[in-house]
């Protein structure tokens, strides 16, 4: 594994405008950065599918377990209104669409989960579409080798998954909050693998999804009053059971994407539970609930909240430095998680920490990308950088 820097596409900002890739920045930081690349070997890449596979396998047997665990269920602040529900839906109707596994890695040590983002992640584009267009461009360009390759069939599995998991006759609804511009942009392009699957979509914003006309949500309907039986949502489980109406959800009959269930594996909770069912499994760093940890990770250690995103509220702890970030997470609960080797390199004078992201489409790994970050926390200022794969 290297971090190559190399020369950018001179025109890469308007191909993005052209291909409405329109979040290129956040709070003046642009979010993408191909003036570097990162250079890995096919024997690398197999241990990142095999990691992937593996923690995917695991935590699918996790959510077995704590689906019919009221007390750990209640441990992770799980409401008690969806206890049942989650117990029957994880048993009946476990089909998903994807998931993104964020990893440490240099290449020569097993990958360590850091985080599993099981519900609402976001990367989609930029790995499965922006960053092949990069590779394409840069082999036609002569810049990488005419034999680079990547890991990366994000494009394709997804639009076989939807013909698995959604009736073909029905109509996919897609929501989220149109503000976040990222979000909209991931929901559009989920969108757009759906149609190439054979599928009639529309989008509707969440909140213009209606009820029953007696107000006894059972049913969801758009705002000409078609029925919605199958929602992709970009939208947290944990907001959702927020909402006033979540107390009507259990009985409702729709098709979630993602589904219910994936509430339990979202929550950052699920950590220490992997590492007590697994303990000391190469992928894992030992991790514990906040109050269970004493004596056991010394003075170096990162404390997380259970539905902290974008690297909000998290605590880092190194000897006598301690590193905060802001945010509004932490009355759910916390764990606590031992620190990773993250690799670090080094970009006129700044270092550079790399965190990879591992999708899983339905069952299967399908691409990586690759996330830095100038500071020891990745956070929403951190830049996407392209790879490729390259025998050595």
């Amino acid at each position: 594994m290297k971090r190559l820097e190399i020369d950018p596409r001179r025109d890469w900002k308007h191909k993005a405008v052209a291909k409405n890739f329109n979040y290129l920045t956040e709070d003046g930081t642009e979010c993408w950065n191909e003036n570097a690349v990162y250079e890995f070997s096919l024997e690398q890449i197999e241990t990142l599918e095999n990691a992937t596979s593996d923690l995917h396998q695991m935590c699918l047997a996790i959510a077995q377990r704590i689906a019919t665990n009221p007390e750990i269920l209640d441990k992770m602040q799980i409401p008690r209104i969806f206890h049942s529900i989650l117990a029957k839906v994880v048993q009946n109707d476990p089909l998903h669409l994807y998931g993104r596994f964020d990893l440490a890695y240099d290449g020569i040590n097993p990958p360590k989960l850091l985080e599993y983002n099981a519900d609402t992640p976001t990367g989609l584009y930029e790995t499965g579409v922006w960053q092949w267009q990069w590779l394409e461009d840069q082999i036609e360009n002569g810049v990488i080798p005419q034999s680079s390759d990547q890991f990366n069939s994000v494009h394709e599995k997804l639009i076989d998954r939807w013909k698995s998991i959604v009736p073909s006759t029905n109509t996919i609804y897609f929501t989220c909050m149109q503000e976040f511009e990222e979000d909209r942009g991931t929901v559009l392009y989920l969108e757009d693998t759906a149609v190439q699957a054979g599928f009639n979509t529309k989008f509707i914003d969440i909140a213009d999804i209606g009820l029953d006309n007696d107000g006894y949500l059972k049913s969801a309907y758009d705002l000409q009053g078609f029925e919605i039986k199958t929602l992709f949502k970009l939208y947290p489980w944990e907001w959702l059971a927020a909402d006033a109406f979540s107390v009507k959800i259990p009985d409702m009959v729709l098709q979630w994407v993602e589904p219910i269930w994936k509430m339990i594996l979202s929550n950052k909770a699920i950590l220490p539970l992997l590492w007590d069912v697994y303990p000391n499994h190469p992928n894992l760093l030992p991790a514990y609930f906040e109050g269970e940890s004493e004596g056991k990770l010394g003075k170096r250690f990162i404390k997380k909240p259970f539905y902290s995103r974008e690297g909000a509220n998290i605590t880092l702890v190194d000897g006598d430095t301690v590193h905060t970030t802001d945010g509004v997470y932490g009355k759910e609960g916390y764990i606590v998680q031992a620190v990773a080797d993250i690799p670090i390199f080094y970009s006129m004078n700044q270092q550079k920490h790399a965190i990879i992201g591992s999708w899983v489409i339905g069952d299967d790994p399908a691409g990586i990308i690759i996330r830095e970050s100038n500071s020891l926390v990745t956070d929403n200022l951190s830049q996407i950088v392209p790879h490729i794969i390259k025998d050595f």
